[in-house]
């Protein structure tokens, strides 16, 4: 994923009307499996942003809050509880490495097979479970829309939770960043295809790909290069209304906004320009305001390549020794969605 921007400082962006209505109406944003802390990617506007976390296991849940005592959220809830297909209990299987704790147990067969280390279950807790639909319909809530922008990584988790957000998923979110696994890391877990199918009956198309690879590690990659299996993948989806004629049929304002934003926070500057074009033109400055901070930070996302590029050829210099394994980080860290393959140079 490509690194991001603080763009709530862009002058353009804070004279449009996009800035104001989240300013007024802050971006509903869930984040599922936090690991010690909200994911980066709405680090750039988190003062725009209500954002409710879930964090089952207690100790990791007590970490968050002291990690968040001060922060700059427009607001911020931290649930000590899973989120599953039905509100009601449930079992947390904590491993080694907490990034890999799931609802699910893990799959030893797959994990030994590719060293796949932290995936050993130390305990197994009973938890609280509520499904998304609970939590963001609450009367408590009402007014306000929690479920705009979705992120999940729970470890094989998703299908049962998407199971459990039938109605938030048709009534709000408008973008979601799920990490989905292509084989089973864990027994009874719904695969890439089987959760990419439901979502897209829900009217989302998938829109970015970010893919992860294992092997057997037989190949020493200090000493020869090999092709690995995909494993998983952070997956971006969109309920895009320019994609799909169903998803245009009562979307609303603040819909196409969620949009737009999303697709800035997750470097989709193009798909960006396409939203305003459709559906910004009324206003003449502030489709204005909206195309020039687009741009702007198209370029910026262009300079900071090239910074790092310069920076690969001068280690490379320095170790030639090293230079395969440092342009392998090099495309590592820069992996996109996109190509230059039609571009003459």
């Amino acid at each position: 994923m490509k690194p991001y921007k603080p763009i709530i400082q862009d002058e353009h962006f804070r004279k449009s009307n996009l800035f104001r209505s989240f300013k007024k109406n802050p971006l509903g944003f869930i984040d599922l499996g936090c690991a010690g802390d909200v994911h980066p990617m709405i680090s750039p506007v988190v003062s725009l942003t209500h954002c409710t976390c879930f964090e089952p296991d207690g100790k990791a849940w007590r970490r968050l809050q002291e990690r968040y005592v001060d922060h700059h959220f427009a607001q911020l809830s931290i649930l000590n509880k899973a989120a599953g297909e039905k509100t009601g209990k449930g079992k947390l299987y904590l491993t080694k490495s907490q990034v890999n704790s799931s609802l699910l147990k893990p799959n030893s067969e797959m994990t030994l097979r590719y060293g796949m280390k932290g995936f050993q279950v130390d305990k197994v807790l009973p938890i609280p479970t509520v499904s998304l639909d609970d939590i963001v319909f609450d009367p408590v809530h009402k007014g306000i829309r929690l479920g705009e922008f979705i992120k999940t990584d729970c470890q094989g988790a998703e299908y049962d939770i998407f199971q459990g957000s039938r109605k938030v998923l048709k009534e709000q979110c408008q973008a979601l960043w799920c990490e989905l696994e292509f084989f089973q890391m864990y027994h009874k877990q719904r695969t890439f295809s089987e959760v990419d199918g439901y979502l897209r009956e829900q009217g989302f198309l998938l829109y970015g790909l970010y893919p992860n690879y294992v092997s057997a590690k037989k190949i020493n990659r200090r000493e020869g290069d090999t092709e690995e299996r995909v494993a998983w993948a952070d997956a971006l989806y969109f309920k895009d209304p320019l994609g799909n004629s169903k998803n245009r049929k009562g979307i609303s304002e603040r819909d196409v906004q969620v949009l737009l934003l999303v697709a800035v926070l997750t470097g989709f500057y193009d798909y960006a320009l396409e939203l305003i074009e459709a559906y910004f033109k009324t206003s003449r400055k502030d489709y204005g305001h909206l195309k020039k901070w687009i741009f702007s930070l198209a370029a910026n996302q262009k300079e900071s390549l090239e910074v790092d590029l310069q920076r690969l050829i001068r280690e490379s210099r320095k170790y030639p020794e090293k230079s395969y394994l440092l342009t392998k980080k090099f495309i590592d860290r820069h992996g996109s969605n996109n190509n230059c393959d039609f571009i003459s140079v």
